[in-house]
């Protein structure tokens, strides 16, 4: 498959996405269906920035990709339950 104008995701360490996190927490956490923000693998076993959402819109979601653009993100829509 040929990805003519698709930029691939970064790959980034785990203190670059924590660093990059904090750094867009604030903005990540005022957008509407947004609950919180973590650190996480995904299915393929790849470090991502996780976005926890409940209700987000699909507005929403494609203005954090686009604010986002090179960073691999990973959604969770339901509650977070901290322990």
């Amino acid at each position: 498959m040929d990805l003519i104008g698709v930029t691939p995701m970064k790959n980034y360490t785990q203190e670059q996405l924590l660093a990059l996190r904090d750094s867009q927490e604030a903005w990540l956490m005022a957008q509407p269906g947004v609950t919180g923000t973590g650190i996480g693998l995904d299915a393929r076993g790849q470090l991502v920035l996780r976005i926890f959402t409940k209700g987000i819109s699909a507005t929403t979601r494609q203005s954090i990709a686009g604010q986002l653009p090179h960073v691999p993100l990973d959604w969770e829509e339901g509650d977070v339950i901290a322990y």
